[in-house]
Formats: structure tokens, sequence, C-alpha cells
């Protein structure tokens, strides 16, 4: 115990970045249970089709250069904050959502698209549902993750045809709207700040001190994606 030596700066400096971000969301009440925008708008009416749209067929080659889920990598489950110690390294991809840098692990990203010039329009579709993507004869529902996320604030800096880039998750039944990638890297799970209370913010796995990044825990992202519609008047 007495060997080992303290690095009172990185637990300052973890500290710091989980005070920002709780700063960004304490001052617009967007904890998921607060937010100012319901996630049952992720699913309106087109719940039975758009979902369905992607339904058992098997995965197809990953579009671009990037080659996520590397194999037996579960590094942002439910229980990621439980195992971290044990793991080596997290493969993640940096991007940028609004001004707000943000991490998602390779493991479970499915590939990344460029921003098309047309997304298909769905009629009464609510705000966070931006459209259907056309890939390869299946069309994906695409979230402008941002208005889940982000706050109004930040997103008010950048405007949606800013959009770059989008993150196919869960099979390629998602894509995830973003602003620009920046890079892959690999980290150290311990550099990794877990979040061991999940009650708010399901999504956020834990900080990056490091890359000065929020790690997206896509498994409790595509949970709140699935059960929108049971979070009406949340």
């Amino acid at each position: 115990m007495s060997g080992v030596k303290k690095q009172p700066g990185l637990a300052a400096e973890k500290q710091a970045l989980d005070l920002y971000l709780d700063s960004l969301y304490d001052d617009e009440g967007m904890g998921e249970e607060h937010s100012t925008t319901p996630v049952v708008s992720l699913v309106p009416e087109t719940k039975k089709n758009a979902l369905e749209l992607s339904n058992t067929e098997p995965d197809r080659p990953v579009m671009g250069e990037l080659q996520p889920r590397l194999p037996e990598q579960e590094t942002v489950s439910s229980g990621a904050e439980e195992s971290s110690p044990q793991q080596e390294r997290i493969r993640i991809l940096l991007f940028n959502l609004s001004g707000l840098k943000m991490a998602i692990p390779m493991a479970e990203l499915d590939g990344i698209v460029d921003w098309p010039e047309q997304l298909v329009s769905v009629p009464d579709s609510m705000p966070l549902y931006i459209g259907l993507l056309q890939e390869k004869g299946r069309k994906i529902p695409v979230i402008d993750l941002a208005r889940l996320i982000v706050p109004a604030r930040l997103r008010a800096q950048q405007k949606s045809s800013s959009f770059e880039r989008i993150l196919l998750i869960g099979n390629r039944r998602w894509g995830l709207a973003c602003n620009g990638v920046a890079e892959v890297v690999s980290v150290e799970s311990s550099a990794v700040n877990w979040r061991k209370e999940r009650s708010s913010r399901k999504w956020l796995a834990g900080t990056i001190s490091c890359h000065g990044s929020a790690l997206l825990d896509t498994v409790a992202l595509e949970r709140l994606l699935r059960r929108g519609d049971e979070l009406a008047g949340a």
C-alpha cells in the first residue's frame, strides 16, 4: 500500500473533467430523466417500419477505412466499471459532437459513412429523428445524437448542416449523426474514469481525461432508443 505512489494531478484532472460534464448538464437540467427533449421522440410513428427495416439480415462488410468490432472486447457494457481493472487496452474513435469531444469503442462501431446528399424523410417524425439512411439495400434510422446528450447552448454553436459523418452501431441498426471524426487511439482501461452510478446519463460510460472526452456506452444508448416509447413523460 505504502509503496504505491498516488498521482494527485491525474485524479484532479479526472475530477475536473467530471465536474465540467456535470456542470454542462446540471445547468441545463439535461439528465435523461429531466431532459426537455423526450426520448420518446426517437421512435414516433416510424417505430414499426424504421426499426423493422434493419431486421435479421446478417452483417455486411463495414464501410470506410475503419475496422470495428474487435473480438471479445466488451468495453462499456453495464458492468464495465467492475471489469475494467482486468482489461488491457481499448481502441476508441474520437469524434466531435456539437463541440463536445466524444469517444466510442471501436469494438462497438459497425462503420462510418459520409453524410449523404439526402436522407429519406419520414412524415411527422420528431426532432431527434433525422431520417433514413439508404445503405446497401437497408434503411437505417439516423439519430441527432447531439439533441439527446448535448446541452442546448453547445448545440447552438453548430448548425445541423455541419453534420459530416454517420456512425453505425447496433449491427447497423442505428446511425448517429456527428460533426466529424478525429482519430482512432488506444488507451489503457485504467485511463478511463468508469462511472459507478448510472441513474442518469446512462449513455455515458465514463470519461477519458487524457483525451478530454466522454466515452459513449452504445449498449445503454441502444436500450434508450429501443425503449423510447416507454419513456413518455420522463
